[in-house]
């Protein structure tokens, strides 16, 4: 863990680098793709969180802001955190499975002014409320939203594709925008081959209802030049308070695009954190009143990962499985320490049909869960053993 450099780390970034700078080749963190586990070195994890965190910069999310992240755990969670707190700003972190109204109240509680989400569902259900969180400038989806078919050409989601039936406007793509407006959705996004065809052909019709325009009233970055991307807005749309929203992927590109242009922001402000830099609000979960926001330091979280390893005896030889959301404290810190040894973290889900799949291609040193994990993973093994040999069960019983 490099001894006495790292007890003398302070914040979580200065204990980032050390780690790349430790065991910048090894395995940081193994990723399902195509259903079995990539892996992905420390060096290539640190260029990723810097790409998200530049990006992040670009669409005006500065130090000491606060922004939702409402996601269970995945690797995409594990970059935006540390891409979060590499801008010196605070995440108020949500379960995925969270009501709109949880979710509402905390990042209302917070005054975050962005929000990273993780599917469709609670995008649906964010966005209808976006009106009533005049602070959340930005909406970050981690999922692609499929509303319409795709095409290769198609950015990542809520783009309309089949927008003509030979040269007349396609029924479908038509309707499906009234349906839109009809919604009160506020901001939807056209490839520019549908904008083009658009304006070409239905230009005083679809004046009645929308215009092509840029926002006064802070959309405007959306027209990015880094983003080749079109926005659609109701002619009132400067009226009411609309987020603007991007892909995951959008920001990461943002970022790679600042990156290769010598843009080095976010390594600059990551250097001047410090220890009393606030990281996390973590809210009680409210059972009796309101929740309650936990505000958690740099400093409180450096102190649990010096003091854990050496009780524990973990090193860069141990197989973390991560199990547990990331918004849950043990699983989050017990992450942070992995990073902080040199250990590989794998991201599973505590449903037996993958877990117990997992444990057996992985071979975990480490887990964190809580009992009822547990008693789950017992019947799975035993559902197993009933179903074996009189010589399997014998083996078994013996072992």
């Amino acid at each position: 863990m490099g001894g006495d450099i790292f007890m003398k780390l302070q914040t979580l970034n200065e204990m980032l680098r050390n780690s790349v700078n430790l065991y910048g080749d090894r395995t940081a963190f193994k990723v399902k793709k195509d259903g079995k586990f990539a892996p992905i070195t420390y060096k290539e994890f640190y260029n990723k969180v810097k790409k998200f965190g530049t990006g992040l910069l670009s669409i005006g999310i500065e130090k000491f802001d606060h922004v939702g992240l409402v996601s269970d755990n995945r690797f995409e969670w594990i970059i935006a955190d540390m891409a979060i707190i590499g801008l010196r700003a605070a995440d108020v972190p949500c379960s995925g499975a969270s009501s709109s109204h949880d979710i509402h109240f905390k990042l209302k509680h917070s005054d975050s002014t962005a929000a990273i989400l993780e599917e469709e569902k609670q995008f649906a259900e964010f966005y209808s409320m976006a009106h009533d969180l005049p602070k959340i400038k930005n909406i970050i989806l981690i999922d692609k939203i499929k509303l319409f078919s795709d095409e290769e050409d198609a950015s990542e989601w809520t783009i309309p594709i089949q927008f003509k039936e030979g040269e007349k406007i396609s029924k479908k793509f038509l309707a499906a925008i009234h349906y839109l407006i009809r919604n009160q959705r506020k901001v939807f996004f056209l490839s520019e081959k549908a904008k083009t065809f658009l304006k070409k052909y239905l230009e005083d019709n679809i004046n009645e209802i929308i215009k092509f325009t840029k926002s006064k009233d802070g959309a405007d970055f959306i027209q990015n030049s880094l983003l080749k991307r079109t926005i659609v807005i109701e002619k009132n749309y400067n009226e009411i308070h609309s987020p603007a929203i991007f892909s995951f992927n959008e920001i990461n590109r943002l970022g790679e695009k600042l990156l290769a242009k010598g843009d080095t922001k976010f390594s600059e402000i990551s250097k001047t954190t410090l220890p009393e830099d606030l990281v996390t609000i973590i809210y009680t979960s409210g059972t009796t009143a309101d929740p309650k926001g936990v505000m958690l330091l740099n400093s409180n979280f450096m102190h649990n990962i010096r003091v854990t390893p050496p009780t524990q005896k973990l090193n860069k030889e141990d197989r973390y499985l991560s199990i547990l959301p990331s918004w849950h404290i043990l699983e989050r810190i017990a992450e942070y320490i992995a990073l902080s040894t040199g250990a590989s973290t794998a991201y599973s889900k505590p449903f037996k049909q993958v877990l117990l799949p997992d444990l057996k291609a992985e071979k975990p040193t480490v887990i964190c869960s809580v009992p009822r994990i547990w008693e789950s993973v017992y019947k799975g093994v035993m559902d197993n053993v009933k179903k074996g040999s009189a010589l399997q069960k014998t083996i078994f019983n013996w072992a």
